[in-house]
This record gives structure tokens, C-alpha cells and sequence, in this order.
């Protein structure tokens, strides 16, 4: 059997196969085309070993293969032989069946961190889709990896909330074993006038204010006790254009409020993303130093 459908008012094309052997053998293939989601299920009936299958999904440089079982209410996940951006990839879970509930632990080698939040339209893409923003969808995805292959960072815990129609990246963590912990504290996805945003309040806790100094090559004149920064972003994921809210250091505002309110403006209006690779952030970090110490 095979036809066209919508999932979430996304077009899909499938196909269904059943083989009337002891095993009771299904396979289901679908493809969501503006997606470039290609999915295979392989499923057996066993009187002593209930409900097991195997589902293959290809999505972008991405190859999931999967094996699950049923039990009672819910389904058992755990990858075998997985790989995105020719990384190996690990992953188990459990996705309760009613109330619809996903909870995934994942675990990559290393991660391109730029390349995924850049080049990777198919996240922008599921994003836009609005099938996560579904309000029977609920979920709690947690993603580690050791090697993010950036310049500042080392390691990320992302931790993934979805809550009916509701998705925040709350207490993510980027990780800097010689510097410090960067931690979203509070977060959201929103669409306002068809345009996604995303609202982030984040805290740096310094481990090593020398290294953070050294790092982004601070000079000694603005070189302070520091032990903390804070501050949000928003960022419209259409647009491609980030605005830096508000900056706080050491919990502290500065005396020179006007002036790194003037410095955010600039950085806020113009036309194009002001911050775009290593130089650009640390000549803004350089920018904030010079003027919130006074």
C-alpha cells in the first residue's frame, strides 16, 4: 500500500508492507520531502518477546539506525552504529505513548558547533515547520558532547524542553575547562509576525578571570576582579540578526551605564550581524571592558 498525506500540515509520501510469515513482518517507509526526511521501519510480532523493530532515518548528513521495543506503555530506544556529520552518535530513551512524553539522552564524540547553528538549514527548517511548537508534543532531549571544535569552548551539555506548544534551552551548558562555565539560565523559542525568536539569559561563571583575560586579549589597564558576566541576547533566526540586551559584570552595574548602553545601540541597529566570528566577539568584549570599569 503507499500514498500522500500531512503531518503537522507537512506533505508525506509512505509505502506499507506485510509479510504473513510466524514473525508477522511489517516495513514502512516515508519521506518528508521539504524536510529531506527519509524514514524505514522494519517491525516483528512475537508471542514471547512482544512488539521489536528497527527504523533507519536519514536526515540531512545525518544516518540513525535504531532499535526499540514496546513495553506496556511506552517504547525503549537505543542506537546502533549511528553517525551525524560522520560522527558517531549515542543514544537511548524512552517515549511514553499516553500522555505522549519523549525523553532522549544523547551522547556525539564531537560536534562543529558553527557549522551545525550556520550551515545547517534542516534545523531551521524543523524550526519554521512549527512541528515541535505542535501542542500535544512535550519532550526533554539531552545532548552531550566533549568536543565541540570551537574557539572558545570545549564541551556542551544541551538540554532540549518542549512543553505544548512551549521550548526553552534551559540550563544548557557551554564549557571551558581553563576559563569557565557559560550557563542558559532562562530561554525561549517565540514567533512573533512569522518570525522566530529566540530570548536567552546567560551567566559566565569565571573559573580562571587570567586565562578569560588572556584569551580575549584584555589589556592590563581594564583588568579587574571578575568573577561573573551576565547578560541576553535576542536573536531572529529570519532576519539572521542578534541584539545583545543587556551586560552585567560581577553582578554589578557599572557607573558608566550610558556608555555601554551606547556601545549595544551601535551594535543593535545596524543592518547586518555585527558579531560574526572570533574577532569580531573579541574586539565587542574589548569594547565593554574599556568603558564598564571606567
Amino acid at each position: 500500500m503507499s500514498g500522500n498525506g500531512e503531518i503537522f500540515q507537512v506533505p508525506i509520501s509512505f509505502k506499507w508492507k506485510k509479510e504473513f510469515n510466524e514473525k508477522k513482518t511489517k516495513n514502512f517507509l516515508f519521506n518528508i520531502e521539504p524536510l529531506s526526511l527519509y524514514f524505514e521501519n522494519k517491525s516483528t510480532v512475537s508471542e514471547k518477546n512482544g512488539d521489536k523493530g528497527e527504523n533507519i532515518i536519514n536526515l540531512g548528513n545525518a544516518k540513525l539506525i535504531t532499535n526499540y521495543s514496546f513495553k506496556e506503555n511506552s517504547i525503549l530506544l537505543d542506537s546502533i552504529n549511528s553517525k551525524v556529520f560522520n560522527n558517531f552518535i549515542k543514544y537511548d530513551g524512552k517515549i511514553n505513548i499516553k500522555p505522549f512524553f519523549i525523553n532522549l539522552n544523547i551522547n556525539i564524540e564531537k560536534i562543529n558547533l558553527h557549522k551545525i547553528i550556520a550551515k545547517t538549514p534542516i534545523i531551521k527548517e524543523i524550526l519554521f515547520s512549527k512541528i515541535i511548537f505542535d501542542e500535544n508534543l512535550s519532550a526533554k532531549i539531552k545532548l552531550d558532547s566533549k568536543n565541540i571544535k570551537n574557539k572558545l569552548f570545549d564541551s556542551m551539555k544541551l538540554n532540549l524542553n518542549i512543553d505544548g506548544g512551549s521550548i526553552n534551552l534551559n540550563e544548557s551548558i557551554l564549557l571551558n575547562e581553563k576559563i569557565g562555565k557559560l550557563n542558559l539560565k532562562n530561554s525561549s523559542f517565540l514567533f512573533e509576525n512569522d518570525e522566530l525568536i529566540f530570548n536567552g539569559y546567560f551567566n559566565f561563571k569565571i573559573k580562571n578571570q587570567n586565562e578569560f583575560y588572556r584569551t580575549f586579549v584584555v589589556p592590563k589597564r581594564n583588568r579587574k576582579l571578575l568573577e561573573n558576566i551576565d547578560f541576553s541576547i535576542e536573536y531572529n533566526l529570519l532576519k539572521n540578526q542578534l541584539k545583545i540586551i543587556d551586560i552585567t559584570l560581577n553582578n554589578k552595574l557599572t557607573d558608566n551605564i550610558d556608555n555601554i548602553e551606547e556601545i549595544l545601540q551601535t551594535y543593535n541597529t545596524q543592518d547586518r550581524m555585527q558579531i560574526t566570528n572570533w574577532i569580531d566577539l573579541k574586539n565587542f568584549v574589548n569594547k565593554i571592558f574599556d568603558n564598564y570599569f571606567g
